[in-house]
């Protein structure tokens, strides 16, 4: 009885017959990506308090931001270029410039 030998089709026949080819698993590393809340849950796993939070502000916290950050861009629109301090009151905001002192120059 004579045996047919079939011609290798690529380096992997070559190198292996069909019957010997292993092929490796590959090792998944768990995903960089956050757990979302649901899965929070789930698995009783806590949320870090170190990542980048924001506080949440409430209605009239929210509009003094919003009138602080367009007087900030008001003045630097007049060409505001030294140094000023902002105060927030239930009244409105207030632009201040800082001038220094005389006792500040000689320091």
């Amino acid at each position: 009885m004579e045996r047919k030998v079939s011609m290798p089709r690529n380096d992997r026949e070559i190198m292996a017959p069909s019957s010997q080819i292993k092929r490796r698993k590959i090792d998944h590393h768990p995903s960089r990506r956050s757990l979302s809340s649901a899965a929070i849950e789930r698995h009783g796993v806590s949320a870090s308090t170190k990542g980048s939070t924001f506080p949440v502000a409430s209605g009239s916290e929210f509009r003094i931001l919003q009138d602080k950050s367009s007087a900030i861009a008001e003045a630097k629109q007049d060409g505001c270029t030294g140094n000023f301090k902002v105060l927030d009151s239930p009244f409105g905001n207030f632009l201040l410039p800082v001038i220094p002192s005389s006792t500040e120059f000689s320091e």
